[in-house]
């Protein structure tokens, strides 16, 4: 999703805008699934690059008029789903996506959060961007250079390439330079990708059919609707519509984990938000995640928080009442 083909997005989810400096302007967005924030600024006419923190299961994405847009996504945290003319390609942590694709639909975010770099050009706008010319930056030639690749480029960057994209988030979020120093630092990234020497090569994509995601989207469904619910894998197979080994393909290729790992994970996290706001007995919150007693769910809950169930109670509990 990006600022200037989705203006729809904006205009219906910012909820608040506010300018950090003369150059960044910080957007918070709500909306009926969660959260997010942008902080973004135009480097160039036609050049946009934000950071992004969205706590969100899914956004939509609706492109308007012609499509002319270079898109980079460099992902710092969490998983991304994003829906293409033909289908669907993920995007997880310390990847980095190029492409020239409209997105399409509702782009996915697995994990419920998603936080990254973005940049956005208008080719029709800055295709011979004088300024990018002149450090050997033509991007012009980037629907060219993707046209044997479906139009997407995935790959995993160097650890210094990564660094340098972290540190201008940094300053981005912190609205501390001026816009020369921007200009710098995002030339830098471009250019140490055009020379292939920061990224390890083309990924395969994970690349699924509309009917494949839908399958492991019915299974997350399913699980979610009641985790008391002690539902196996060949039922969620057969909901779904495919064979267990199927949906445990395209579940791990969608939300980046297994099944198990998944459900373990929502049951966790349901179980922090009872503890943390409720007065509900620990006996209760295990019955209401799916745990057959309390002292399977003392040793789970221990095991992926490094605290007992009453332990995390005293130390989140939000209103600090008995």
């Amino acid at each position: 999703m990006h600022y200037n083909a989705d203006p729809d997005f904006v205009m219906h989810y910012c909820i608040q805008e506010t300018a950090l400096s003369p150059l960044v302007r910080r957007m918070t967005f709500s909306t009926e699934h969660g959260e997010g924030v942008m902080c973004l600024l135009e480097l160039w006419t036609g050049v946009q690059v934000w950071t992004i923190d969205f706590h969100v299961p899914q956004l939509p994405i609706r492109p308007t008029g012609d499509y002319h847009y270079l898109k980079l996504n460099f992902c710092t945290g969490g998983r991304c789903e994003v829906p293409l003319p033909a289908g669907y390609i993920y995007i997880d942590q310390g990847t980095l996506s190029v492409d020239v694709n409209p997105p399409v639909g509702v782009m996915l975010c697995p994990g419920g959060c998603y936080q990254g770099l973005e940049m956005a050009v208008d080719l029709e706008m800055c295709g011979g961007n004088v300024a990018l010319l002149d450090y050997g930056i033509d991007l012009s030639t980037a629907p060219a250079r993707l046209a044997n690749r479906s139009g997407s480029f995935l790959s995993k960057v160097s650890a210094s390439w990564e660094q340098r994209a972290r540190q201008l988030m940094v300053h981005i979020d912190q609205a501390d330079l001026d816009l020369a120093t921007y200009r710098f630092l995002t030339l830098e990234l471009l250019r140490l990708l055009d020379t292939g020497k920061e990224t390890s090569g083309q990924l395969a994509p994970i690349f699924l059919t509309r009917g494949q995601r839908a399958a492991a989207l019915k299974a997350s469904e399913a699980m979610s609707e009641d985790l008391r619910c002690q539902i196996g894998l060949p039922q969620l197979a057969e909901l779904a519509g495919v064979s267990p080994a199927s949906l445990k393909k395209y579940f791990s290729q969608v939300y980046g984990v297994p099944i198990s790992v998944y459900l373990r994970t929502m049951r966790m996290a349901r179980a922090k938000e009872l503890l943390s706001s409720t007065a509900l007995r620990i006996s209760d919150i295990a019955d209401a995640v799916g745990y057959e007693n309390q002292g399977k769910f003392g040793a789970a809950f221990r095991r992926e928080t490094g605290v007992t169930p009453l332990e995390y109670r005293r130390l989140y509990r939000i209103d600090k009442k008995p």
